[in-house]
C-alpha cells in the first residue's frame, strides 16, 4: 500500500509541475479554471508567452494535428502548455502569439460540460482541456483528479 501511494505521488508530481498556463485577463477571475488549477497545485501560471517551455506541447485549437497518446513522452519531458483566453479571441491570439517554439496539437471533438458553454463542441474550459489532454496521453488517474 505504501509503495503504491509513493509511486502515485511521484507520478503526480511529475505531471503536475509540467502543466504551464499563460493566462490573459479576459474573464472573471472568480470563475477562471486556470486560476483554480494553479491554486490547487495542478498547474503553474507563467507571466508571458516566452516563459512557456520551448518544445512543449501547446494546446492550440487552430491546428489540424490532434493530440495523441504518442505525445506522452514529449509532455513528460517538456511539459504541456496552454493559453487561457477568451474563446472569442482564441484564433487571433494563437495565430499572433504562437510560433515555432512549440509542438502544436489540438484536442479531438469534445463537448463542453462547463456551465458557460454547456453542450457546445470544442469550447472547453481550461480545466476540461487539461483533463482531456491528460486522459488522451494516458494519465487517466491524474485526469480524474484534475
Amino acid at each position: 500500500m505504501v509503495i503504491k501511494a509513493l509511486s502515485y505521488l511521484t507520478l503526480w508530481s511529475i505531471v503536475a509541475f509540467r502543466i504551464f498556463i499563460y493566462r490573459l485577463p479576459q474573464d472573471d477571475p472568480r470563475k477562471n479554471t486556470a486560476i483554480k488549477l494553479t491554486r490547487f497545485g495542478f498547474a503553474q501560471l507563467v507571466n508571458g508567452i516566452k516563459a512557456l517551455p520551448s518544445g512543449s506541447i501547446m494546446l492550440d485549437p487552430t491546428v489540424k494535428t490532434p493530440l495523441m497518446p504518442s505525445d506522452r513522452a514529449i509532455a513528460e519531458s517538456r511539459g504541456l502548455s496552454l493559453i487561457d483566453c477568451s474563446w472569442k479571441r482564441a484564433v487571433d491570439i494563437h495565430s499572433r502569439l504562437i510560433h515555432g517554439r512549440f509542438i502544436r496539437r489540438r484536442l479531438p471533438l469534445l463537448i463542453a460540460a462547463n456551465p458557460t458553454h454547456y453542450g457546445k463542441p470544442y469550447i472547453l474550459s481550461t480545466i476540461e482541456a487539461v483533463a482531456a489532454a491528460l486522459y488522451i496521453m494516458g494519465f487517466r488517474d491524474e485526469a480524474w483528479r484534475s
